[in-house]
Order: C-alpha cells, then structure tokens, then sequence
C-alpha cells in the first residue's frame, strides 16, 4: 500500500509562519517584521475551530478587503491559533500557548497592539460586529503607543528625580491592563528609584502580594473534593485581615458557588441565599444585579436541589 502525507500536513510543514493571507502565524516574526517596516503589531488570539466569536470576528471583520486595506498600513498581523482539531505543530502549539500566558489571555477572541518590542498598548476581547466596531480600540492603541513612544523619548532625555518621575508619569499612562507587557520600563524605574519617590515600587510590590495570594486561593478552591472543603477554605482566607476588595470579593463569589453546590435541602438553600444578602452589602455597587441574581436563584430553587441530590457534589474550582 503506497502511504502519503496528507495535504494540510504537508502545508502546515511547509509555511508554519503562515495562516490566512496576509496573516504571519508566529510573533517572533511578526515582531521582526514590523520592526523593519516601523509599523506596530496586530495579534489576533482566537480558537479558530470551535470559537463562535473568532469565527464570527473573522468572517465579518478580519478578512475583508476593508478591514485588510485598514490594517495594512498600520499593522503586521498574526494569528496565534488554539485550535482543537485543526492541525498544529508541536512547537506552535508550545509557542503559542507561551505568548497567551505572557500576556494574560483568559478569552476568545483577544485583540492586542503592541510595538515590535512586545509591548501591548491596547486592543480588546470578544467578537466585534463590524469595522468600525473593530477600528475603535485599535486606533486608540496606536495613539496611546505614539503618546507612550514620545514621552518616554522626552523622559530619556532627563537625569536624577525628574527623569524617575517622568518615567513612572509614563508607565502609569499605560492602561493597567497592559502594563505587565512593559516589564523593561518597570525594571528602569524599580532601578533608578531607591528611594520611591514615584511610589511605583511600593505598589509593585502590593501587586505580587496580592497575586501570590490570588495564586494561592486559586490552588486551594482546585485542590478541594467537595462544596464542604471549599466553603471551610473560603472562610480560612475572609478571615484574614486587610484583603483586597476584589480578592474577598471573589472568596465570597466563591463561597456561595460551594454553598449552592452543596444546597440539598431549603435550609441549605436558604442559607446561600442570606449569604447572598451578605455579599450585596459588600458589594454595593452590584447590589441591584445581586438582587435580580436572587430573584432567579429562587425561581430555580427546585432545579438546583434536584440537581444536587441527584449527582455526587463536584471539586469546587
């Protein structure tokens, strides 16, 4: 019997720098590329075949003529792929999976600007219906990266406490959401300011604790086999004192989530419910959500008992 490779194999051997026309498949050279044409980078995290939204995004937006004549002038584009059965390589698959966890990605599609240095400046998540839907962000982000580039040009050209301070003027310009992506910047300032005049390296540091907690609640709640564990893992953390608003925000979701879970009874039920209570006062500024939250947790009260007297309890995440 003769064998063959089949074709899409073939291709994915051939061109692993490519994906639809126009598109690069790998960032280090996207990054290359638009350092040699000054031009910034466009990166499109998407799920290319099972993600209703990159499918949607893609179809109605990133491949037209307009949009391409758009990007073009600005943009290198690439496409990092998390496919589930489309064909990719092992050491795409690798590199990919990197670039999402240096830049934070937890949803599909996400849109990033960045220079050719890595540095992301804005972009968005989430399908967009058309153009001038898409445009929006993306414009934003160039004018952010040209206002970023030019301070800190002018900032450079400063010594002593002017320059730290004109420095970290800079880094705080960078929407937060992005700021991880400039983690040289960071470092300049961390080195240059011993004595944080900025007040940047106090709270860089607040930041890593409050993550290496996030961290380690995160763990915990994973590591616990039923609603019961994770409810005694919650009040262990809300017991600590001085938490971050959403940190204990979060516990607390956390906690209702185990105590619905673990509801196989009206009294149980109406004990998540009176912690609901709890949460909005809390929470005030989603008090109003909670309440319609309850509203429907109470019309299903039924269901979810049902539910969980009828299937064994599940690992709280």
């Amino acid at each position: 019997m003769t064998s063959y490779i089949p074709v899409l194999a073939i291709a994915a051997c051939i061109t692993p720098a490519f994906a639809a026309e126009g598109w690069l498949t790998d960032l280090d050279t996207g990054k290359k590329q638009a350092a040699a044409e000054n031009k910034a980078v466009l990166v499109e995290f998407t799920g290319s075949d099972w993600c209703p939204p990159c499918k949607a995004l893609r179809k109605n937006v990133l491949m037209t003529p307009a949009f391409n004549e758009y990007a073009t002038k600005n943009f290198v584009l690439v496409e990092l792929d998390f496919p589930n059965s489309k064909p990719q390589t092992p050491e795409e698959k690798q590199k990919n999976d990197a670039w999402a966890k240096q830049y934070n990605i937890d949803g599909f599609p996400t849109i990033l600007v960045m220079d050719p240095q890595g540095n992301a400046y804005g972009g968005f998540v989430g399908g967009r219906p058309d153009l001038a839907a898409v445009q929006q962000p993306l414009d934003e982000a160039l004018q952010t990266m040209k206002t970023v580039k030019g301070n800190l040009a002018a900032a450079e050209k400063l010594t002593g406490d002017d320059k730290i301070l004109a420095l970290a003027k800079v880094y705080q310009s960078i929407p937060e959401e992005y700021r991880s992506s400039h983690a040289a910047l960071l470092k300049q300032i961390m080195d240059l300011d011993k004595n944080d005049i900025s007040g940047i390296v106090a709270s860089e540091k607040k930041a890593a604790a409050d993550k290496a907690l996030s961290d380690k609640i995160q763990q915990t709640l994973a590591a616990c086999k039923t609603p019961q564990e994770a409810i005694a893992a919650t009040e262990t953390f809300l017991a600590q004192k001085d938490l971050p608003k959403e940190i204990q925000l979060n516990l607390l979701q956390a906690k209702l989530k185990a105590l619905l879970t673990a509801s196989k009874n009206d009294a149980d039920f109406n004990k998540a419910l009176a912690f609901l209570d709890e949460i909005a006062k809390i929470d005030t500024e989603h008090a109003q959500d909670i309440a319609k939250f309850k509203e429907t947790l109470s019309k299903n009260k039924d269901a979810i008992i049902k539910r969980n007297t009828s299937q064994p309890g599940t690992p709280q995440q």
